[in-house]
């Protein structure tokens, strides 16, 4: 069977050398920074806790302190046992509505594995239906929808991200 063309891709991601080299939530993973989540409050900066169903750090809460409103594509915001978490899109019809990308763009509200709530995905058959408006970030069909950050050099990590980013493979 022939290789596809992007198994040889990489992703963006923080060279390092240890734990340290890396942001709050990863870890160094074969000289990269890799998302592991949070285990515990004490692994998430001042102002947040760890929600442990979806090892996000989140933003505490309360009736005094409310969620931010922005919702992005894992749906809206709700405060629960303290911490802002979001609910999951509630509809196909939702996530076409936020994502704003016109009537013809194809958005589906749906659960990936290993994940508590369903978001907004951009559905596709091939890699032609995933070119996002300003074709800067790559994207590739797989299972029905589109992935993004694919990279195949350094040069195209530091456009989308900044400089630290180099793309591993």
């Amino acid at each position: 069977m022939d290789a596809s063309p992007h198994d040889s891709a990489g992703v963006c991601a923080v060279p390092c050398a240890r734990d340290s080299d890396c942001d709050v939530e990863e870890a160094c993973h074969a000289g990269a920074c890799e998302w592991v989540g949070c285990a515990t409050d004490a692994d998430c900066p001042s102002g947040h806790g760890c929600d442990a169903p979806s090892r996000h750090c989140m933003p505490t809460c309360s009736y005094a302190v409310p969620c931010p409103t922005d919702a992005g594509a894992e749906g809206p915001v709700l405060c629960l046992d303290g911490l802002c978490r979001h609910r999951g899109c509630p509809s196909d019809a939702w996530c076409r509505e936020q994502m704003d990308e016109g009537p013809d763009a194809r958005f589906r509200c749906q659960r990936h594995a290993r994940e508590e709530v369903k978001r907004c995905d951009r559905v596709c058959v091939s890699d032609a239906d995933c070119h996002s408006s300003d074709n800067r970030h790559p994207a590739h069909c797989r299972y029905g929808y589109c992935v993004f950050e694919a990279c195949a050099a350094d040069a195209e990590c530091a456009e989308w991200h900044d400089a630290r980013f180099t793309c591993v493979r």
